[in-house]
């Protein structure tokens, strides 16, 4: 039996989601979560890898009110910068959130089908 050692989280509502991304974001993991950050520099928590190790961090993070990045505010992690992403062809979709049908024309229209 294999144990898990880490956890790929890609949020529900993006349907734009491109597998290549989420091939190099594992690819990348080590002890520390790997998370990209946008040109603006937000950082997309829900299409990045986390170590099973920090498991105990975020339940302390969850039971204090706490989100992903407030979780990210006080562990190491590491940063997938525009530029990186860029490298390997991801333009942003695969963390596009889609919350509505203007969203899907949204997303259609800047990234296609």
């Amino acid at each position: 039996r294999m144990e898990a050692t880490h956890l790929l989280v890609v949020a529900v509502d993006h349907a734009f989601v491109r597998p290549d991304t989420l091939r190099h974001l594992v690819s990348l993991a080590d002890g520390l979560p790997v998370v990209p950050v946008d040109e603006s520099g937000v950082r997309q928590v829900t299409c990045a890898v986390y170590p099973v190790t920090i498991a105990d961090v975020a339940a302390d993070e969850a039971a204090a009110g706490g989100t992903i990045q407030t979780l990210l505010d006080r562990v190491s992690f590491t940063a997938v910068a525009a530029h990186e992403w860029q490298e390997w062809g991801e333009d942003g979709r695969s963390w596009f959130s889609v919350d509505s049908d203007n969203d899907i024309k949204t997303g259609l229209g800047r990234f296609g089908a």
